[in-house]
């Protein structure tokens, strides 16, 4: 059995001669907290507590 492989020839030079790696992002949009509504895994405990109600009432 051969050494084992991501399955990609690119990736696994990588992991043979790793190199500092350079990422770029470019922002579409920045959104202030107050301009949207935060999903739950964003929320802390207690305001998705708070939230279950608004939910119930919602259908979700």
């Amino acid at each position: 059995m051969g050494p084992l492989g991501t399955g990609y020839e690119i990736l696994d030079e990588l992991l043979k001669k790793p190199q500092s790696l350079r990422f770029i992002f470019h922002l579409l949009e920045v959104l202030q907290p107050e301009d949207y509504e935060a999903e739950s895994w964003q929320l802390e405990p207690d305001e998705k507590l708070a939230s279950v109600t608004v939910l119930k009432q919602t259908g979700n």
